[in-house]
């Protein structure tokens, strides 16, 4: 990427080498998809699950369980797969802005 002759350095990159995984982004999870993840964060608002190296989505609180539970982290752990349909893309921002959780694995 750089050649820094000064500081004697070389910055490399494998990343770069890598397909950008939001080019075709639409294709691989168009709205209504069903889709395996696993969940990486719970948070007080929701769970996010990564569905792919460099793609991750919010499943929001209100689309994680029907009925009352107190706490995200009684629906879903870290570490868990679980089975998502994607509701809504944003690929200019590279985020899917919203999944609801189908089934619990």
């Amino acid at each position: 990427m750089q050649v820094d002759c000064e500081q004697k350095r070389v910055a490399l990159s494998l990343k770069r080498l890598q397909p950008d995984p939001w080019e075709q982004i639409e294709q691989r999870y168009a709205i209504d998809r069903v889709a395996t993840g696993c969940i990486t964060t719970v948070v007080d608002f929701g769970a996010f699950v990564k569905l792919e190296e460099g793609v991750e989505g919010l499943i929001h609180i209100s689309e994680l369980a029907e009925g009352n539970f107190l706490h995200p982290r009684n629906v879903v752990n870290e570490g868990q797969t679980v089975r998502v349909r994607v509701l809504n893309i944003d690929s200019a921002h590279r985020r899917l802005g919203k999944v609801a959780l189908v089934v619990v694995e």
